[in-house]
């Protein structure tokens, strides 16, 4: 006895020694050899088949220290979701342990090879064992649920693993003598025992199929091995023969050795993660290797069955049939990961070669030493799809470049144009806000070309995605006067064809803000207005309504033109996709519709070839915007100033303050009357005053500030959109009236 614990002392400290991170493949190396030579030892019979069978026990207590050892570190340096599965493992060793040394017990130092086993010797060993079983059969269900198959795909393999193991435990125990003659404990106990381990191991190889990490790839193959050898025990002790004992515990002992080595894999080459150990569960090498798993097995089960059937089976052949069964499942499930891998590495191939064209690389390092015909026609297909894609790249440089000069070159005309208009006092109001309102928005368009040419984006791909847009603020807009100016700019843009364009808005719709970018959204707008026009034949008509349903806020754009096919309309919204439009591009529609979108809002095409087409869009309500004035409160004793060099606002405010009777209106059209007469010599007053005052050197605004108005004016414009306008207002308090509004406002008396 003492000098047999010596001889573990001394492997005990050498296999402390080999036992790192270097060494583990030569310590597996060398394990196998010692354990081929045992083998040999209890074949050939040269010594007592009981003493290899004591010294191979002896020598698995020192696996067992090792195992936990490793499996500690590995339970420890993982993250907390994985200590939930990875306790499942630790308690499988500790428990597995236990199990051995109960059984050392009850056979080697008892000398029971024959088990007769008492009912207390039977639980003192029962109770390790079906705790371990219990843990490890946790730990493998908590793998496959959670990192290989779907719920729903277990329970589809479930009854399939359960037919073969019913099968194979019938045929099992039918060929031994005298196993079913009566029932007891320990029959009944050898049959669960049996069951439960065939379990073990069919979710052992499944697991096996997924992993990626040689350390849980041991560590399985050992669970294996150690099955395996389990069931020659069992058998030995059902039979009451000990002819296979032997081999049962080389067996056992082998698979402790190879779980032992997997452990150490791990705890040395793993980050912990047991995400890490496995591989996706999709891979042409884990489906493959499963379904030749299966369809294999249940073919070698249906010949082995008829021939069970039909003809004398030798018993010996019938009592081996676990042993073959597991056998041939390790090598199908092999053989059938390493064909899976021969035909996932073309796909690898063709994963490096597009990173290498992403990359920019040179064409050259591209591997196209392909074998079969179908992976040589995907490479050149591919290959061809980045040239194309370099052929666009380049075209879209060569668009960037123009539109960078365009947006520059055209900065110094709009300049002039502006510094004319400035000092024009012939052309009346309505023409010159028109011209103001259409060199503004080509000067947006300008700056919305220099910012993406600045980016590196073409004007195709900013069309394409609005995500991609100059990052521009949205605010409240007034929607109908954004629709107002849009409308009379096509108008006189189209005033020499014959087509009619038409505007009604609805009476509850004037005072209706939405939340939008302007220029983006007049962008929107004329995009879709000039669809419709340019479907429409001669004398064609384009009506375009706003409602308000309290909800959102409705405009629709209808046309009496050629209409879409019923098989295009789902396709106008695509980028670049085009309909009956000779020029077109193809990035209208789509446009609008993201904008829209992004907006919150919705966009709806509705059309009918050869009659007409319908673009309703929805924006939802915003509240007004601090600088609105929504309404005008004033007593009758009020005297109204109003500075505006337009007769036709003077006439708009008369025909305004008419409707409650009130008729104290001071008129000026130039500041310097109003100052002559003095700003205080009215009280209490109410200033109406314009922005705009043409041929002075002050604005109204410049007044309202001078002279204190803050409280008692509001600023009447049509430069209410000029973001500098509305940022000075905020700040003093002032409000600003748009002048479309003005027929309107709510005047209300105190």
């Amino acid at each position: 006895m003492l000098h047999s614990f010596l001889l573990c002392f001394i492997c005990f400290s050498m296999l402390k020694k080999f036992l790192k991170n270097k060494y583990l493949n030569f310590s597996l190396v060398f394990f196998l050899i010692t354990w081929s030579s045992l083998l040999g030892l209890e074949i050939e019979k040269k010594i007592s088949s009981n003493q290899v069978m004591l010294l191979v026990a002896k020598f698995e207590f020192l696996v067992h220290i090792f195992s936990m050892f490793f499996i500690l570190p590995i339970y420890f340096k993982s993250k907390s979701p994985d200590r939930r599965i990875l306790k499942w493992l630790v308690l499988t060793n500790i428990f597995l342990f236990a199990n051995d040394l109960t059984y050392y017990i009850s056979v080697h130092l008892s000398n029971r090879y024959i088990l007769s086993a008492s009912l207390f010797t039977f639980l003192l060993g029962y109770i390790p064992y079906l705790i371990w079983i219990f843990s490890i059969i946790v730990f493998l269900l908590y793998i496959l649920k959670k990192h290989i198959l779907s719920l729903f795909d277990f329970y589809k393999a479930l009854p399939i693993f359960i037919s073969i193991n019913l099968l194979i435990t019938f045929l099992f125990f039918s060929s031994i003598n005298n196993s079913f003659q009566f029932f007891s404990w320990e029959n009944i106990s050898h049959v669960v025992s049996f069951l439960s381990e065939f379990f073990i191991f069919d979710l052992a190889l499944v697991c096996f199929i997924y992993s990626e990490e040689k350390g849980f790839s041991c560590l399985l193959l050992g669970l294996l091995a150690l099955i395996s050898g389990d069931f020659f025990v069992n058998y030995s002790f059902i039979s009451q023969t000990s002819s296979l004992l032997h081999y049962g515990e080389m067996l056992w002992f082998l698979g402790l050795v190879i779980m032992m080595h997997g452990l150490a894999f791990l705890r040395y080459n793993t980050a912990g993660d047991i995400i890490s150990w496995l591989s996706q569960n999709n891979s042409i090498k884990n489906n493959l290797a499963f379904w030749c798993f299966i369809t294999s097995i249940i073919i070698f089960l249906f010949f082995f069955t008829i021939c069970y059937l039909v003809s004398d089976l030798n018993i010996h052949s019938i009592l081996l049939l676990p042993l073959i069964i597991m056998m041939y499942s390790v090598i199908i499930v092999v053989v059938s990961i390493q064909i899976g891998k021969k035909y996932e590495s073309p796909f690898r191939k063709l994963t490096d070669n597009v990173r290498i064209l992403m990359s920019g690389y040179s064409k050259q390092k591209i591997d196209e030493s392909f074998v079969l015909h179908e992976f040589v026609f995907l490479q050149k297909f591919i290959t061809e799809a980045f040239e194309v894609k370099e052929q666009k790249e380049r075209a879209q440089q060569a668009l960037i470049n123009i539109a960078a000069q365009v947006a520059h070159d055209i900065r110094s005309p709009l300049a002039a144009i502006n510094t004319v208009m400035s000092n024009l006092m012939t052309i009346p109001e309505r023409q010159r806000i028109m011209i103001r309102n259409a060199t503004t928005r080509i000067n947006d368009i300008a700056n919305n070309l220099l910012s993406q040419s600045k980016l590196g984006t073409s004007t195709l791909e900013t069309h394409n995605s609005v995500s991609e847009e100059t990052n521009e603020e949205t605010y409240p807009e007034l929607i109908f006067l954004i629709l107002e100016n849009i409308i009379s700019e096509k108008r006189f843009e189209y005033y020499k064809s014959s087509i009619q364009i038409n505007l009604d808005i609805s009476s509850k719709a004037y005072n209706c803000f939405a939340k939008v970018g302007l220029s983006s959204f007049k962008r929107v707008l004329s995009n879709l207005i000039n669809n419709s026009v340019e479907a429409v034949r001669s004398n064609g008509v384009v009506n375009i309504t706003m409602n308000n349903d309290g909800f959102y806020i409705k405009i629709s754009i209808e046309d009496n033109g050629c209409g879409i096919p019923n098989e295009l309309l789902p396709r106008v919204i695509e980028p670049g996709f085009s309909h009956n439009k000779k020029n077109g591009v193809g990035y209208g529609l789509s446009y609008a519709k993201q904008y829209v979108d992004k907006t919150g809002g919705a966009m709806d095409i509705r059309s009918t070839e050869g009659i007409g087409t319908i673009i309703t869009i929805s924006l939802p309500h915003s509240t007004f915007p601090v600088w609105f004035c929504d309404s005008i409160s004033i007593s009758l004793n009020h005297t109204i100033i109003i500075l505006d060099d337009d007769i036709s606002i003077q006439d708009a405010w008369k025909t305004k303050f008419k409707e409650i009777n009130h008729s104290s209106l001071m008129y000026y059209s130039n500041s310097s009357d109003l100052i002559k007469n003095g700003f205080n010599s009215y009280h209490p007053a109410l200033y109406l005053i314009d922005f705009e005052l043409v041929g002075e050197n002050k604005n109204g605004l410049d007044l309202i500030e001078e002279f204190h108005l803050n409280d008692h004016a509001i600023l009447v414009t049509t430069c209410f959109e000029d973001s500098y306008i509305r940022s000075r207002c905020i700040n003093n308090n002032i409000r600003i009236l748009p002048k479309a509004y003005v027929p309107y406002i709510n005047i209300q008396t105190l």
